[in-house]
């Protein structure tokens, strides 16, 4: 549900299988449609303990499906200008990827909401929940799995922009600069904003750093990653400096490895990050695989396991399998 065009875009899937979602396009204005169903059977256990008393839960083997119908429109105004907007109609029972726990809520929303400009080929700016159009956090956030688990998607304080956030983007060879800022009407809140540089120097390697002060609404993020890619191997590394509102302060490592192996791909992504004013550690790992079954269908499944320690009486430690299909149309 989190990353499904990642695993069909290192599924070597073309955007041929999105061609037949444009819907009208006469030069001036385009109106695209496309959609997405995600089927998962997942089971998981969380075992707690605090003030040295265990308690665990577990979840049976379940299924669970989320959809989605992304609508994207583009009008021209003049040869520099281009106005766009685009949101996504969801709907499901999905699930937490950490407990494996489910929702039946069902209920239908508006998710990724965002207007704006392009000026040129180069510029843009977006309104809105900016996070499908450029988050300041994207340049070190490493995780390749499909459900499972990443620092900077499951640990880290990322800040929810609710249609609140502006982003400006700015494009041009292997440079790609983002700055965004998190607005608020409450006076008793701050302004976040922040800013990330990221450089292809080839296909094959790229650099990219972060900085993000979310003021007293989270954390302060600053963080440098690294990615390569060399003949269907992938690795990638992050460091993350994590300085959040409660006092804790986290130093952290994430790697993420995969392979391709023609429709195959293997993976895994693990962190360690340590809280500098205290004992308090996290760890966890995931290991999976994918396949595409079709230009639009990938099918997946993978483990994860995770824990977070203050200390030897105070600890939650969780585990998990899910597999699926992600279907694109």
């Amino acid at each position: 549900m989190k990353k499904t065009l990642l695993a069909l875009a290192v599924a070597a899937v073309s955007t041929s299988a999105l061609a037949a979602g444009n819907i009208y396009d006469d030069g001036t204005t385009s109106f695209n449609v496309k959609g997405e169903i995600d089927t998962y059977l997942s089971t998981a256990d969380v075992k707690t303990t605090k003030a040295g008393v265990t308690t665990k839960e577990s979840a049976d083997p379940d299924v669970n499906l989320w959809a989605k119908i992304q609508i994207d429109a583009k009008h021209k105004l003049n040869d520099s200008v281009t106005a766009f907007g685009s949101f996504e109609i969801e709907n499901g029972n999905g699930f937490d990827s950490w407990s494996g726990l489910t929702s039946d809520s069902n209920t239908t929303k508006t998710d990724d909401l965002y207007f704006g400009f392009n000026f040129g080929e180069n510029f843009g700016i977006a309104m809105g929940e900016i996070g499908d159009f450029g988050d300041s956090l994207d340049a070190i956030t490493i995780d390749n799995t499909n459900e499972g688990i990443g620092y900077m998607d499951d640990f880290a304080k990322s800040l929810e922009s609710a249609g609140h956030a502006v982003s400006a983007k700015y494009t041009t060879g292997g440079l790609k600069l983002i700055a965004d800022t998190y607005l608020t009407s409450d006076e008793d809140e701050d302004v976040a904003y922040g800013a990330s540089a990221q450089y292809a120097f080839s296909e094959m390697f790229t650099l990219g750093a972060t900085y993000q002060d979310q003021g007293n609404r989270g954390s302060e993020i600053m963080g440098v990653a690294a990615r390569m890619n060399i003949a269907g191997f992938g690795a990638a590394v992050n460091y993350v400096l994590e300085d959040k509102v409660s006092g804790e302060e986290y130093s952290v490592v994430s790697t993420a490895l995969d392979y391709q192996i023609d429709k195959v791909r293997l993976y895994t992504s693990l962190g360690f990050a340590e809280d500098d004013n205290s004992d308090k550690e996290i760890t966890y790992f995931t290991v999976g695989a994918d396949y595409a079954v079709s230009s639009n269908i990938s099918a997946f499944i993978e483990y994860s396991d995770a824990e977070q320690e203050t200390d030897s009486n105070n600890k939650v430690e969780g585990n998990g399998a899910v597999a699926g299909f992600y279907y694109t149309f």
